[in-house]
């Protein structure tokens, strides 16, 4: 490929060009950079302001951690009304290959799945659902974040859902893996 002479010749005009690119693309990258660090805190930091503004969380609101739960909240959403948590309970294991001891462990799995999942308060009638439940024993669930007022974005067995607290619609997003 022939490469015009025009566009090898350096001149005085392409110095300063060149010299402009140079000095004004990386300010404006850190400008940029510094705005969006900016709007990422703000983000974050928006559950924490919302706890300031909402009350504290009433007794109906149970989160009460066992030996092997993991609990993600609870979380008030930016109107203040509604509080959501997720509640994963892991086990013990069993590395041997009895099947009336899996069977025993499995069973007794699936009575502690019944207290896991994704859980929503509303505020004005006082009732806490659950937004999803295990499908599997040992899902892993956990609540992410609010998107809006009114819906919720959380994680189950490797796929990422949201949920319309006002259409009472699940709908999954994407498989993480």
């Amino acid at each position: 490929m022939v490469i015009p002479l025009w566009a090898k010749t350096v001149t005085p005009f392409s110095k300063v060009i060149t010299l402009i690119i140079f000095i004004t693309f990386p300010i404006f990258g850190f400008i940029f950079g510094m705005k969006y660090q900016e709007s990422i805190t703000e983000s974050t930091d928006t559950q924490e302001k919302v706890e300031n503004v909402c009350s504290a969380i009433p007794d109906e609101v149970s989160t009460n951690k066992e030996h092997y739960d993991m609990v993600i909240g609870p979380f008030w959403s930016p109107d203040c009304k509604y509080i959501v948590w997720s509640l994963w309970r892991s086990g013990t294991s069993y590395l041997g290959d009895d099947p009336e001891i899996i069977k025993k462990i499995m069973d007794h799995r699936w009575t502690l799945a019944d207290k896991e999942g994704v859980f929503l308060y509303t505020i004005s009638t006082k009732e806490v659902i659950r937004v999803y439940t295990p499908k599997r024993a040992y899902e892993l669930i956990g609540f992410d974040r609010f998107l809006g007022n009114n819906t919720i974005n959380f994680t189950a067995d490797g796929k990422e859902y949201t949920y319309n607290i006002d259409q009472k619609n699940l709908t999954l997003i994407r498989e993480l893996n």
